[in-house]
């Protein structure tokens, strides 16, 4: 998304540097240094932001099963996790 074919029209050549960095290493401590060195960068360029908030509503009878939040909230993410309690 940020390289120099960005869909988005954002370039910047040193947060593509560091893009490339990252994906050329594992080791935690690197990344880390690499994801700090880009977050002053985005604050100051600001590439995208989101035009509206990302607004979630779920609705689903108390026999569902397995939702729990903030991580199974979404019935049609994580139906493979869910079940339904016999009725009584």
């Amino acid at each position: 998304m940020f390289g120099p074919e960005s869909p988005i029209g954002y370039r910047n050549p040193r947060v593509w540097e560091l893009l490339e960095a990252a994906r050329g290493t594992l080791h935690p401590d690197s990344l880390d240094a690499i994801y700090r060195s880009l977050m002053p960068i985005f604050q100051a360029d600001l590439p995208m932001t989101f035009l509206h908030p990302g607004i979630l509503h779920v609705a689903a009878r108390r026999r569902v099963r397995g939702l729990s939040s903030p991580y199974r909230a979404e019935p049609t993410v994580w139906m493979e996790h869910l079940w339904l309690e016999d009725e009584r």
